[in-house]
């Protein structure tokens, strides 16, 4: 491989494998191709050798630690062994939107005054996204001192540069917040632009990492800065609220969080309770199988949905079973119709779904728990019309597949010149409603289904 242009560093360890795929791919889609992704595993439980042969791309390098170092020697190493002159550096649980890498190095090339080139970044969670992180604008010793700060996995950032202040500092969970003192101490410049790059994922589990006892290498970072920097008084106040706000409990920091410091979300937030994602299930003397089906689907990573069941006229146990379901599951609306067929009753849930995307799952199917979950996710990424997820199927005999299995869901955004051509080939995109996600407002304008 040639020298790239950029070179992408990433470091993981124990990240939940959907996450890591997610973020693989929202780099391997970028409208900037000329890359190469260097991810460090740092000794976790996943097996990240076969999750990247499942690419086949060789941009993406693996370097495997002997043993677990953590995040900073691990990025150190990553900056040891890239090729390119520029650096992306990346989360394995955020998802880069797909200009992210165009739009930063355009700045950066145009810019040659800075360093370090963050972004803004919509902080999301598995329900939704909740507001704008970051503020745009140059960063100093003083604006860092008073909390204005840059969204680590959202920066690009000059080799040279980097390596000229020794890489990062270990000051754990504030290796980022130390490098940029740093650079800024020796003249370097550093600025966000006023674009929003990233999604950045915050689970209930990132609350509980600001705990107290976590919080000593950001003081500590702070207090050593703070110093040496002679920053004002005033800027003392962050590192109390830093201690106030690691003792609180994890709910009233999330409330705060999300009244003071995000800004609401730039693809505008709702302003009723809809669900996002409408789940539509018709059912057809189903029996066997429509329990099972009901409960994968209640039981997705993603709980901001509802589940749409529509009997179309069933004369065996079907009604009985989706009653008992609906009792354990406050999202099921059930509505009941004489046969007429399944695309009838898929209109009839077209018809009632109240969310902003439908996708749709036969009664005698499973999903996994991550299904709806990753169609979100690159919907968040791409802002595609249409969102197609690949249908790996499990054998039950020799006659019948009946598993939607989605373990290792890949998503994948195309244009619809290329979604016509992969209709129409054999081997190419299922021609079936299911395993795919629509935009609601398109399917009730149509009732295409």
């Amino acid at each position: 491989m040639s020298k790239p242009k950029i070179s992408v560093i990433m470091s993981e360890y124990n990240t939940p494998p959907d996450y890591l795929r997610a973020s693989i791919e929202s780099i391997l889609n970028q409208t900037f191709k000329d890359i190469e992704i260097i991810i460090v595993d740092d000794c976790g439980r996943n097996d990240l050798s076969s999750i990247v042969k499942e690419y086949k791309d060789k941009r993406i390098r693996i370097i495997k630690n002997d043993e677990n170092i953590g995040l900073v020697k691990s990025l150190n190493k990553a900056i040891a062994v890239s090729k390119a002159d520029i650096l992306a550096r990346m989360d394995t649980d955020d998802i880069a939107d797909e200009n992210r890498l165009e739009e930063q190095y355009k700045f950066m090339i145009n810019h040659e005054e800075y360093s370090v080139v963050g972004t803004l970044a919509n902080e999301f969670s598995k329900n939704s996204t909740t507001g704008v992180l970051g503020k745009p604008g140059e960063k100093t010793a003083k604006s860092l001192a008073y909390g204005d700060s840059i969204i680590h996995p959202s920066v690009m950032m000059r080799k040279k540069d980097i390596q000229s202040v020794g890489g990062y500092k270990n000051y754990k969970r504030a290796e980022d917040l130390s490098l940029w003192f740093e650079l800024v101490m020796k003249g370097f410049r550093l600025f966000v632009i006023d674009r929003v790059l990233l999604n950045y994922r915050v689970n209930k589990e990132d609350y509980s990492k600001r705990k107290l006892k976590t919080r000593g290498g950001e003081i500590k970072a702070r207090l050593h800065y703070y110093h040496l920097t002679k920053a004002p008084v005033l800027a003392y106040l962050v590192i109390i609220k830093s201690i106030v706000s690691s003792i609180l409990p994890t709910r009233i920091v999330a409330f705060f969080r999300r009244k003071i410091i995000l800004k609401p979300s730039r693809e505008g937030e709702r302003s009723d309770k809809r669900p996002l994602v409408s789940v539509v299930i018709p059912v057809y003397n189903c029996e066997e199988y429509i329990g099972e089906c009901i409960d994968s689907v209640a039981e997705q990573t993603y709980d901001n949905i509802e589940i749409i069941v529509v009997n179309d006229g069933s004369k065996d146990e079907s009604e009985n079973i989706i009653k008992d379901k609906k009792k354990r599951y406050r999202n099921i609306l059930y509505y009941k119709q004489r046969n007429k067929g399944v695309s009838a009753a898929r209109n009839l849930g077209i018809k009632k779904a109240r969310g902003e995307y439908i996708t749709f799952v036969d009664g005698d199917d499973l999903v996994g728990k991550y299904l709806v979950e990753c169609l979100v996710n690159q919907i968040i990424c791409t802002h595609p019309e249409c969102i197609i997820v690949s249908k790996p199927t499990q054998k039950i005999n020799e006659f019948e597949e009946r598993v939607l299995g989605y373990k290792k869901p890949v998503v994948k955004s195309i244009g619809s010149s290329q979604a016509l051509i992969k209709l129409l080939y054999p081997y190419g995109i299922d021609n079936g409603p299911y395993a795919k996600l629509y935009p609601t407002v398109l399917l009730k304008k149509t009732y295409l289904i």
